[in-house]
């Protein structure tokens, strides 16, 4: 790792590893002024290569490291700090999953140790390559798919959207990681650095085209018809939700139309699980309000159901 200052010029080189190959692929500077540093290692783990989670001080002199995996070939990609100050990894596995490899997602605490692991593809060949935290406390995956597509000679991008859990409900599964603490040796390098060289400008070729594929049109939830859809506000929700499914007015429920005398509601999680009690709900009604106060934050379903008809929407819990 080399900390440079504004010009370039560096102010201290460290290298960190053990006897063995070892690779560092991504770094930020933490809250606390350090740094977090994701590769792999040959050195350390149990397994041919594992994840190689380095945390430092200012400095760049190491406060712990942790490896992740199994006895396969492990390897991480990309990390980044969480809003809770824990930690959120993606690359590849070889260890678990159902391919020659699949993408790798490690939530961490604030001290390395392992919160939850999920893995994510089928059964070619699927890497993880850079994730960050959306703002509704979820994940966004980019990465690598031989398993998806319309050329697995040749794989496309993959694009996974999860909730806070790690959940997306789309070909995942969970991967029971051993996570060990390692002895990190750390030196300090004699860098040279040199100035120099010439720029020439490059005819950049831009072209279009390409195909996409959606892979799961709704996390564990069947889609359905968007006549039978929910307004749902505020979205996200803090404390309260109002929920007012097509098909009501302000007069009321169209029993005529509908057949409606009575309905229920539910909320789900995305794995289309019922995280509440069901609220019953009679007569007719322009809105109902639901209490979410207490629900984690993350992307949640609404189910409407009667005797007849059937209204869906998703909100998120901020």
């Amino acid at each position: 790792m080399i900390k440079t200052n504004a010009n370039g010029d560096t102010l201290w080189t460290k290298t960190y590893g053990g006897a063995d190959h070892d690779e560092g692929h991504s770094v930020q500077q933490t809250t606390d002024g350090g740094y977090i540093i994701t590769g792999f290692t040959f050195s350390f783990g149990i397994g041919t290569i594992n994840v190689y989670l380095i945390k430092t001080d200012a400095n760049g002199d190491t406060l712990w490291t942790k490896t992740y995996g199994g006895y396969g070939d492990d390897e991480g990609y990309d990390i980044q700090q969480t809003t809770d100050s824990g930690y959120i990894i993606t690359g590849a596995t070889g260890s678990f999953g159902a391919g020659g490899s699949d993408i790798y997602l490690i939530k961490t605490k604030s001290n390395g140790d392992t919160l939850w692991t999920k893995i994510y593809g089928e059964s070619f060949f699927d890497e993880g390559l850079s994730v960050q935290q959306t703002n509704d406390g979820s994940y966004i995956i980019a990465g690598y798919t031989s398993s998806f597509g319309s050329s697995q000679s040749y794989g496309g991008i993959y694009l996974i959207k999860t909730d806070a859990n790690g959940n997306s409900g789309c070909y995942q599964s969970n991967a029971n990681t051993i996570v060990a603490s390692t002895n990190t040796i750390v030196g300090n390098t004699n860098t040279i650095v040199r100035s120099g060289g010439t720029v020439s400008p490059t005819n950049m070729i831009v072209g279009s085209g390409g195909n996409d594929s959606t892979l799961c049109l709704s996390t564990g939830i069947n889609e359905l018809n968007i006549e039978n859809s929910i307004t749902l506000y505020p979205n996200p929700a803090s404390n309260e939700l109002r929920i007012q499914p097509v098909g009501w007015s302000s007069n009321g429920l169209k029993n005529a139309e509908l057949g409606m005398t009575k309905a229920t509601i539910y909320i789900m999680n995305t794995l289309g699980q019922d995280v509440s009690t069901a609220i019953n709900v009679h007569g007719p009604l322009s809105e109902v309000e639901v209490e979410v106060r207490k629900r984690s934050s993350g992307l949640y379903f609404v189910r409407i159901a009667n005797e007849k008809e059937v209204w869906v929407g998703k909100f998120v819990k901020e």
